[in-house]
C-alpha cells in the first residue's frame, strides 16, 4: 500500500513508460481546454461567452431545432469533462501508475500492443474528420466552384446549409458567414472526437490489463512451475494469482467510476441525438 501511494504521487512529476501513447490527446485536451493539469488560455476565453447573445422566436426554435439538439450534445459532451476534470485526472495517474507496476516486459507489451491501436484509431479519426471537412467546405462553395467552371450571366446565389442571423449581408459577406459555420462544426466535432477518442483509449487500456490479470492465471501452472519444489509452487500460484485478482479488483472500480462520470450526462446525450437525426430526417 506504501508503495502504490508512493508511485501515485510521483506519477504526476515523472515520465512513464507509455508516455507517448498519451501524447496525442493531451495535446487534444489542451486544445480544448480540458486538460486537468492545467488552466491553459483558453478557459479564459471562455469566461466572456456569457456575453453572448442570441435573439431567437418561437418560429425560429422550431425551424432549427436539430442544429439547437446538435449543439446541445456538444454542449453536454464536453461539460461532462470540464466538470470532471478531478476525474479525469484520476484516470489519468491511474493508467500510469499500472504502467509503473509492471516491470515485467511481457507486461508491457500487452499495453504498448493495445494502446498502439486506440492511437492508430485516434489519427485515423482525425484524419477522416479533416477529410470530412475540407469535403463540407467544398460542397458550401460549390456556387462559387461552378460560377469559375461553369460561368453563366449572373453569378449563382450564395447559401449556407446551416442558416443563422448576423448583421451583415449574406451574399456580400459569404465567406464570413463559411468560416462561422466551419468553425463552429469544427469546435464541435473536434470536442466529440477529443473526449471519444480519449475514452476509447482507456477502454483499451482497460483490455490491457484484464489479458495482463489473465495471463498470470494461465500461466500459474507451467513447465518451470511443475519442476519446483512444492513450497515454491505453492507460493509462486499463491502470488500470481492474488496479483491477477488485485488487478482485475482495480480494472473493475476504475471503470466503475468511470461509468459514473459519464452515465449521468451521457444518457440524455443519447435521446437528444437519436431526437436530433429524427428531425433532420424528417426534414
Amino acid at each position: 500500500m506504501v508503495l502504490l501511494t508512493k508511485l501515485l504521487h510521483s506519477s504526476r512529476k515523472m515520465v512513464f513508460v507509455g508516455e507517448r501513447c498519451y501524447e496525442l490527446h493531451r495535446i487534444m485536451f489542451m486544445a480544448m481546454g480540458l486538460w486537468p493539469y492545467q488552466k491553459p488560455f483558453i478557459w479564459r476565453i471562455q469566461a466572456f461567452t456569457a456575453f453572448l447573445t442570441a435573439t431567437c422566436n418561437v418560429d425560429c426554435i422550431l425551424k432549427r431545432f436539430s442544429y439547437i439538439c446538435i449543439c446541445f450534445v456538444y454542449v453536454m459532451n464536453y461539460y461532462c469533462f470540464y466538470f470532471h476534470s478531478e476525474s479525469v485526472k484520476q484516470t489519468l495517474e491511474h493508467m500510469q501508475l499500472d504502467w509503473k507496476m509492471f516491470k515485467n516486459s511481457d507486461a508491457i507489451k500487452v499495453f504498448e500492443e493495445y494502446l498502439f491501436e486506440s492511437y492508430i484509431f485516434t489519427l485515423f479519426i482525425y484524419i477522416i474528420s479533416l477529410v470530412g471537412l475540407f469535403i463540407f467546405v467544398i460542397i458550401e462553395c460549390r456556387p462559387i466552384i461552378l460560377d469559375v467552371i461553369i460561368p453563366m450571366n449572373e453569378s449563382r446565389p450564395r447559401k449556407i446549409e446551416i442558416d443563422f442571423e448576423s448583421f451583415v449581408d449574406k451574399q456580400q459577406y459569404f465567406f464570413f458567414y463559411i468560416m462561422q459555420e466551419v468553425l463552429g462544426v469544427g469546435i464541435g466535432v473536434c470536442s466529440i472526437i477529443t473526449t471519444g477518442t480519449f475514452l476509447a483509449m482507456v477502454v483499451k487500456h482497460s483490455c490491457a490489463t484484464y489479458k495482463i490479470a489473465s495471463c498470470l492465471i494461465q500461466n500459474t501452472v507451467t513447465v518451470h512451475t511443475l519442476q519446483m519444489s512444492a513450497a515454491q509452487r505453492m507460493q509462486f500460484m499463491h502470488r500470481s494469482i492474488c496479483l491477477s485478482v488485485q488487478i482485475h479488483g482495480r480494472t473493475v472500480q476504475f471503470m466503475k467510476g468511470l461509468l459514473q462520470m459519464v452515465d449521468l450526462w451521457y444518457f440524455p446525450l443519447l435521446l437528444v441525438a437519436v431526437l436530433s437525426l429524427s428531425c433532420l430526417f424528417f426534414r
